[in-house]
């Protein structure tokens, strides 16, 4: 991969908490990030109360490099899940530090399945994820074998694209 943008979904978990998201709010601001339908975004954490509020804001500016993770540690609430978050995501930095990576605190594709740490993996030239990943514990729980995963998926066909010797 040329590069892999890696989030946290504790991050967007703890702002919904800390403003007491009612479960509509909370689906709604989810999609408004996805989205980066930052008027969207504005008007509805008009109503959420602060500190909230201002980190919901500051989520789409957190994309980047190393420096995101300082940034967000100065702009977001001061929380115990946020810093966990935070935490996790400067140890696969230093951990990793070989590896092109960035950070995008706004991309939460899977924040309804992942409970942790979420990676999406790009090649050159090629705007879409050929890989997408992260943290979900409890895996197998409902068969009485709760344990921690991490897993991911791959778009075969970009990959074989990418793959295939250019045309003579």
């Amino acid at each position: 991969a040329s590069r892999i943008d890696l989030g946290h979904v504790g991050v967007f978990r703890a702002l919904a908490r800390l403003g007491a998201l009612d479960g509509e709010t909370e689906q709604a601001l989810f999609e408004a990030l996805q989205a980066k339908d930052l008027p969207e975004l504005s008007a509805l954490s008009a109503g959420v109360p602060e500190p909230a509020r201002s980190g919901l804001l500051a989520l789409p500016e957190l994309y980047g490099g190393i420096e995101v993770l300082t940034r967000a540690a100065r702009l977001l609430p001061r929380d115990a899940e946020i810093e966990r978050g935070l935490d996790d995501l400067r140890r696969l930095a230093g951990d990793s530090a070989d590896l092109p990576l960035g950070f995008d605190l706004a991309d939460l594709r899977g924040y309804h399945y992942h409970n942790g740490v979420m990676f999406a993996a790009y090649g050159d030239g090629h705007p879409g994820a050929i890989a997408l990943g992260g943290r979900y514990d409890g895996v197998g729980r409902q068969f009485g074998r709760g344990r921690p995963a991490t897993g991911f998926s791959m778009d075969l066909r970009e990959i074989a694209r990418i793959g295939a010797p250019p045309a003579p």
